[in-house]
């Protein structure tokens, strides 16, 4: 739908043209109506419109006034103008001006019709031809190794919000259609001190090989850890060909495994596969990760499944709340279920790891754990086999106690403001027109005092803290390519978009367009 304003300065022309046109019929929307053109340029700023319905002469600025503009500050906007025979002269001027149609007064239905319906149409054309634009623009943004590896890692993590999520599909509709046919791979040096790690040749060569088997980049997920979408080879004799390739890493890294997931398709499976090969990347530590190993050979197990236990458990708020000592019965009580003692030593460390690697990914998925940072050391060391599990469950229950202290020194550490409503309001409304004189009224206190208050107890400005939301905000839109800079200017709040630019350099020292660039999006207009 097409959304239409109406200006005109006559009520009853107004309310003839609204109750009179069959709008939706002809893919359209009656979205507003101003009495002026000046009125028309406030609405106009506020909300998004496509097509102004228009008079000529009016108060305040006229037709023509509003058409030059609407000209210069939207040009994406069509004006159709209403006119008498005295305006004839106006309407031709008006046209030059770059108005769609005009329509002559007093205005036949069956007319404006066929004239709304043949903007529509231009409408229509023009966004088939943008969209095929930004398919081009979307393909060379996202071939830049740096934008499609940190949505990669999004989408892996299951952190990708639904515009990421919509971006990665588009740009795979652009190959073969949906995400095809593919696996997770999963490398991980486990010597921190390995060449993988930073040696600008290593990873060289690794991406050499990883494109014979991947129509995507090397992905880097953490210190020495990579993963590949490998989905030009998903068939196992292709990827133990590339392990065997690999073998000249191997041989320079003192521990290194890898971990498949099992074969999948569509983006929407894309973290699924993610857990699989981190689940089977991390049975590689039982032999001190000297060998590879595939997500369909591990055992199936049981339909009450490790994540259950967990969640019966509801370890994940025990280690936000509890006490220490309930923690470690806690876990030695999924422990006894899920590592029984009748196993054998590799058994039970398989199961074991597979029981933290459950955990890991339920917290990956709280938001507040996301922010406490969660590069467990127990996790990333190399791990010898052994015939007992119990030392790993030791430094297991330790490492639940120091994220228990790291969740409770962050949650804890500062007393509460009486302000976490007004700062979660800020937070969710960033996007609107918050004053500070609002916020006072609304919390019936004067302007002076409520301000005082605030950063007394926030610690910054009331409004250097909304700006703050709104330039965060807008660093992560700006990684989005299919939004130009005037739109995220827009939804953080900012009407005017050079001003926005001004305020974004003065918190991040660079422009959006400068950000812009060394993201590798380029030639993005305002």
């Amino acid at each position: 739908m097409y959304k239409v304003i109406i200006v005109e300065d006559e009520w009853l022309v107004r309310e003839g043209l609204k109750t009179t046109i069959a709008w939706e019929q002809i893919g359209c929307e009656l979205a507003g109506e101003a009495e002026d053109g000046m009125e028309a340029l406030e609405l106009i700023g506020r909300e998004h419109f496509d097509i102004v319905l228009s008079d000529i002469r009016m108060p305040a600025l006229d037709g023509i006034g509003l058409a030059e503009r609407l000209s210069t500050e939207y040009p994406h906007i069509k004006v159709v103008f209403l006119t008498g025979y005295d305006d004839f002269i106006y309407a031709q001027k008006a046209v030059k001006l770059g108005a769609a149609d005009f329509v002559l007064k007093p205005t036949n239905p069956d007319e404006l019709i066929e004239v709304l319906a043949g903007v529509v149409s231009k409408l229509d054309d023009e966004r088939s031809r943008l969209k095929q634009a930004e398919r081009l623009e979307l393909r060379l943004v996202l071939g830049q190794p740096i934008i499609m590896g940190k949505m990669l890692q999004d989408m892996m993590l299951d952190y990708a919000g639904e515009r990421e999520t919509e971006l990665f599909r588009e740009y795979c509709a652009q190959g073969d259609g949906e995400l095809r046919e593919f696996r997770i791979v999963l490398l991980q040096a486990h010597d921190k001190a390995s060449p993988m790690s930073g040696h600008a040749e290593v990873i060289r060569r690794i991406e050499e090989e990883v494109a014979l088997i991947s129509s995507f980049p090397l992905v880097r997920m953490g210190e020495a850890r990579y993963a590949i979408l490998a989905d030009k080879v998903t068939e196992r004799a292709g990827l133990e060909l590339f392990w065997e390739r690999l073998a000249w890493l191997r041989s320079s890294v003192a521990a290194i495994g890898a971990g498949i997931s099992g074969k999948r398709t569509g983006t929407e499976n894309v973290s699924g596969a993610y857990r699989e090969a981190l689940n089977a990347m991390y049975g590689t530590m039982i032999t001190g990760g000297l060998k590879l190993n595939w997500h369909e050979d591990m055992e199936e197990r049981s339909l009450r499944t490790v994540s259950d236990i967990w969640l019966e458990l509801d370890m994940v708020h025990l280690i936000k709340t509890g006490l220490p000592e309930d923690i470690r019965t806690r876990a030695r009580q999924w422990h006894a279920q899920w590592v029984p003692e009748a196993l054998d030593g590799p058994e039970r460390l398989s199961r074991f790891f597979e029981g933290v690697t459950a955990l890991y990914a339920l917290l990956l998925q709280d938001e507040e754990f996301q922010q406490i940072g969660l590069d467990a050391p127990l996790l990333l060391s190399p791990l010898h086999q052994t015939e007992s599990a119990e030392p790993h469950l030791q430094r297991f229950e330790d490492l639940l106690l120091e994220l228990n202290q790291r969740y409770v020194q962050q949650h804890h550490s500062k007393p509460p403001t009486g302000f976490e409503s007004i700062e979660a309001y800020i937070k969710e409304h960033y996007g609107e027109e918050i004053t500070l004189q609002d916020m006072a009224r609304k919390h019936h206190m004067s302007e002076s005092y409520f301000s005082r208050l605030f950063k007394q107890q926030v610690g910054v400005s009331f409004m250097e803290y909304l700006t703050g939301e709104r330039v965060r905000h807008a660093v992560e839109l700006l990684a989005n390519p299919r939004l130009k800079i005037y739109e995220v200017s827009l939804q953080v709040g900012y009407q005017d978009s050079r001003y926005f630019s001004q305020i974004y350099r003065k918190y991040t020292g660079e422009t959006p367009t400068e950000y812009r660039k060394r993201l590798g999006i380029v030639n993005l207009p305002l």
